[in-house]
């Protein structure tokens, strides 16, 4: 079963706060495999995770001399200080969507099987141009989300969720329903396009329970 989630207004910072919290409630059955915890909605859905108590293991990588835990630890210490209260620390991994296993090694994915039965895969790449080598944002969007999924299928994760984005819609001024893009449909970027056929890889995905995707308009906050 798939739900495709829409948004057409504008979502503000404590909007964030509640569609994060409505979101890791709907299943708490395992723990939270988490991408994208340092972007502006899966540091929400971070802080709600770790709020609740959940098991989480956050993927993450490294930036300059920060490390990907150095990333994830100093996001928790700004909602501590936000929220005035103490929160659990996740299992960090750094690892890399563009790389098949995220660049794991057999070792670290087997410690991680059967311990996770949900992923959020809030990653991705928000450039509407392609880069200069002609890579980015598809690599990230369609490329990480293959990558993922074959990560969390080896490792017996059980539902699956994506955030996408409404302007999977393409260029269009119909009625947008809840279903998949059209195979005719018209992208405006090539991030537009790259959501889309992330979406495709997710429902084509046949090793989990369930999949749910996400369909945010434009999220802003701090």
């Amino acid at each position: 079963m798939i739900t495709l989630h829409k948004k057409r207004s504008r979502t503000r910072t404590a909007a964030s706060s509640r569609t994060a919290s409505s979101i890791v409630t709907a299943d708490p059955r395992g723990g939270w495999l988490l991408t994208g915890c340092t972007g502006l909605v899966g540091r929400f859905l971070l802080l709600e995770l770790l709020k609740q108590g959940q098991k989480v293991c956050v993927i993450a990588r490294g930036r300059g001399p920060f490390s990907g835990a150095d990333r994830v630890e100093a996001i928790i210490q700004f909602w501590e200080r936000d929220c005035q209260q103490h929160l659990p620390r996740p299992h960090v991994i750094d690892g890399s969507l563009l790389q098949p296993g995220l660049g794991l090694d057999w070792a670290a994915i087997e410690s991680l099987s059967g311990q996770y039965q949900n992923v959020m895969h809030c990653a991705a790449s928000v450039r509407f141009d392609l880069d200069s080598a002609g890579i980015e944002p598809l690599a990230s969007n369609i490329d990480g989300t293959k990558n993922l999924l074959e990560f969390a299928a080896s490792i017996k994760c059980s539902h699956f969720h994506y955030v996408s984005t409404a302007y999977v819609c393409g260029v269009t001024e119909d009625l947008v329903l809840e279903q998949p893009a059209a195979a005719t449909t018209k992208f405006r970027n090539p991030y537009e396009y790259s959501k889309a056929a992330a979406e495709k890889l997710v429902r084509d995905a046949t090793s989990f329970g369930t999949k749910t995707i996400y369909r945010p308009s434009i999220v802003i906050g701090r």
